[in-house]
């Protein structure tokens, strides 16, 4: 859903991409195509992380993890352990 040249290269500087993974299953769904895309910027939102997520196959590609979970009446849990091990895991590279 974007111009067709700014898939050659010609993708400008302010436009980031991302996409969100709430969990393992979404992550590998997207971060594959996210990764293959020129945007200079590329982003995963894992809000609401609802389960263990690991990105470390496609943190080389991606600059910014955005994590957290829910608020509200009826929110989902988020266990800080899965957190801290993105957090980690994003720290290693």
């Amino acid at each position: 859903m974007v111009p067709a040249d700014w898939l050659t290269g010609s993708w400008p500087a302010n436009a980031w991409l991302g996409v969100t993974a709430e969990g393992q299953a979404e992550a590998g769904e997207r971060l594959p195509l996210l990764v293959e895309l020129p945007a200079p910027v590329r982003f995963v939102s894992a809000e609401p992380l609802l389960e263990a997520l690991d990105l470390t196959p496609w943190l080389p590609a991606v600059h910014w993890v955005i994590s957290g979970g829910e608020s509200g009446h009826g929110a989902r849990e988020c266990v800080v352990g899965w957190l801290r091990d993105l957090l980690k895991k994003e720290s290693s590279l």
